[in-house]
Parts: structure tokens; C-alpha cells; sequence
């Protein structure tokens, strides 16, 4: 129903800022219902246009709401393997070179 509301048209009142719907123009609406001479078939199709609607919902609730926390988790992520990436060792403030940790020395 919420959907069929959505796409149709309606005689509304306009006369103020205001649009108004009456009741009696949604009573008087008939509603295509798919194979309504059988119910256990029109149930099962139904059911089939409400799961391809709601995951056109999903679809479309991911991208508006998904897609913009989906880039910000990527951007953090990127940093903290830029930064992983980018660290070197800090050596000794003394001003003289690190000491080896062992090793071979090697004469030419």
C-alpha cells in the first residue's frame, strides 16, 4: 500500500498552501492485486514483489547511508597503515650513530 501510494496519482485539493487527500478517494481507489482469483498464488506473488522491493530499499538505504560510513572506515584504515607503513625506528638523540646488534664486519 505504501508503495502504491507513492506512484498514485491522486485528486487532491489544492485550493490552499496545503494539499489534502481524502478518505473517500482512497476508499474508491481499487488496488491491482496480482492473480486475485487465486489467493494462494496472489499471497506467493506478493510476497515475491514485497522481497524485491525491500532489498530495492536496502539498495538504496546502503548507498545513502552505507556508502558515506563505508568511506569514512576506508579512510581511517588507509591512515593507519599509512602511518604503520610510514614509522621508522627513532634513534638516540646523542648525536652519535645507533649502535649494531650484532653482525659481521666486513674489510675489503
Amino acid at each position: 500500500l505504501f508503495y502504491f501510494y507513492q506512484i498514485a496519482s491522486w485528486n487532491v485539493s489544492d485550493g490552499g498552501v496545503i494539499k489534502r487527500l481524502y478518505n473517500d478517494n482512497i476508499k474508491k481507489t481499487l488496488i491491482p492485486i496480482p492473480l486475485p482469483n487465486d489467493p494462494e498464488k496472489s499471497l506467493a506473488e506478493q510476497a515475491r514483489v514485497v522481497e524485491i522491493l525491500d532489498k530495492f530499499n536496502a539498495l538504496t538505504n546502503s548507498i545513502t547511508e552505507g556508502l558515506p560510513r563505508e568511506i569514512e572506515l576506508r579512510q581511517k584504515q588507509y591512515e593507519y597503515y599509512r602511518d604503520l607503513l610510514l614509522s621508522f625506528p627513532k634513534f638516540p638523540s646523542s648525536g652519535g650513530v645507533p649502535e649494531g646488534r650484532g653482525g659481521k664486519e666486513v674489510s675489503a
